[in-house]
């Protein structure tokens, strides 16, 4: 009998009934039927799959979780796919939902309102993505920050401030810069996706950000396949909906780096109060030998 646990503190936006999580390294999740129909095409190796093209991509540069097949449960069919956040020591994340738009248009009128209510109330309109979810570990793992399903009301303005305190995560007083570039990395990955190889379009998709600086280790990866569909159908030849979200992301990080670097640049209190000890010395010695050539 394998041995589950459902963890909610590691929901980063969605219905904890809807998951539980396996000790072995992976979740059983309960998804719509559109997300099984994704990961089915996405892991399907046969060349005359529609999709394989894109698909391999993704697999080839790792961009979706690894996905172990269907199970019934509950008389239902729920997918396994790869736990990120396993056996990683005081585990940070940051999950942030794609889009300007996250509805799909065949959603019914009221729901696709309520997106657009959603969208116009956070920085979903102006950004193309909105954060749905943190969770921020101390290096004891006491959680710091917190907030899941729902977490909209946040300014633009934030959100660099938040990514830096993620990047900080686990008690460290400095921005990991390694995570920072791999995270940009995968982004670009993601980015020429969209606008080179994908031939569909994703709503309601996120970008999960997983980082353990005790473990130093870290990962990023496109969750939530609901709604994938041919571009075809929205008469567009780039998902720019999607493309749009991720080049803000990569904007805000490469923001977080220059203000690291600039802040290298200058010198620190202490280098300022060891200079002026320097200083201070190499005065006193050269007025000390003066006075010797005067005698």
């Amino acid at each position: 009998k394998k041995e589950m646990e459902t963890e909610d503190k590691f929901l980063a936006g969605g219905h904890h009934e809807n998951f539980e999580f396996i000790r072995d390294g992976s979740i059983l999740k309960n998804p719509q039927d559109g997300e099984k129909e994704f990961y089915e095409e996405c892991f399907d190796a046969e060349e005359d799959n529609r999709f394989y093209k894109e698909n391999e991509y993704l697999r080839r540069h790792n961009l979706v979780p690894k996905y172990y097949g269907k199970e019934i449960k509950d008389e239902k069919t729920w997918i396994r796919i790869e736990d990120l956040t396993h056996e990683l020591s005081n585990v940070s994340f940051v999950d942030c939902k794609i889009g300007y738009t996250t509805c799909s248009p065949d959603n019914d009128e009221a729901k696709r309102a309520r997106d657009d209510d959603r969208c116009e109330k956070t920085t979903s309109k102006d950004l193309g993505f909105r954060m749905t979810g943190k969770y921020i570990q101390d290096q004891f793992g006491n959680v710091t920050e917190s907030a899941h399903r729902g977490y909209f009301e946040i300014d633009k303005d934030e959100l660099p401030e938040i990514f830096t305190r993620f990047l900080k995560c686990n008690g460290h007083s400095e921005v990991n810069i390694a995570a920072l570039d791999y995270f940009v990395k995968k982004l670009e990955e993601i980015q020429y996706f969209f606008e080179k190889v994908s031939t569909r379009y994703f709503r309601g998709s996120s970008i999960f950000f997983v980082l353990s600086n005790t473990d130093f280790k870290w990962d990023l990866k496109m969750i939530d396949f609901s709604y994938v569909k041919p571009l075809e159908e929205i008469n567009e030849e780039k998902d720019n909906n999607y493309i749009g979200g991720v080049k803000n992301l990569i904007a805000i990080f490469r923001r977080i780096r220059a203000s690291v670097l600039s802040a290298e640049k200058k010198p620190a209190c202490g280098d300022c109060l060891i200079f002026q000890t320097v200083y201070v010395l190499w005065n006193f010695l050269q007025k000390k030998k003066k006075k010797k050539k005067k005698t």
